[in-house]
């Protein structure tokens, strides 16, 4: 619990209404409460609590209560700060929340940067391989255009002869 105000409702089960804090309250030696008011009226015709019958008499007196609708003043200070102190500790969890999403994300696109670097070197050296094979089918060709004009000439001079 974050210190927040707890109240929690009584009832009378003699009028089975609900006890507010400003009322006059009794309880019985047994720990039953009541509407003083209730009571007073039950009280004329039996001496038992209306609750669970244990027998009243002079050596088991009622006890008057007083709940407090209030709070101290230093004690509603207390509650307001640990409310406060709540709903920070909510925006933090909040932030780190989001920054633990952050880091999976940077995490996540730092595999796929390393990932497209890998995919960009394969490609490169594909490239070079490619262009080394074009070179080299380059020299080829230029081999093949020479022999070529070497056989032409060796054919025109012995067509000429």
């Amino acid at each position: 619990m974050w210190g927040y105000e707890v109240r929690m409702n009584f009832m009378c089960v003699i009028c089975y209404g609900n006890m507010a804090y400003s009322e006059q309250i009794l309880s019985t030696i047994c720990g039953h409460l009541f509407h003083k008011s209730c009571m007073n009226i039950w009280l004329q015709g039996k001496n038992s609590c209306p609750h669970c019958r244990t027998l009243l008499d002079e050596e088991n007196a009622l006890v008057h209560l007083k709940l407090m609708d209030q709070v101290k003043s230093s004690d509603q200070k207390k509650i307001d700060m640990l409310k406060k102190l709540h709903d920070l500790e909510c925006v933090v969890l909040d932030k780190e929340i989001a920054l633990r999403k952050s880091q999976e994300q940077e995490v996540q696109m730092q595999l796929e940067l390393q990932q497209k670097a890998q995919l960009i070197a394969d490609l490169e050296r594909k490239i070079r391989d490619a262009d080394s094979t074009l070179a080299a089918l380059e020299q080829q060709l230029e081999l093949v255009n020479a022999q070529s004009l070497e056989a032409e000439k060796a054919f025109r001079e012995r067509s000429e002869n």
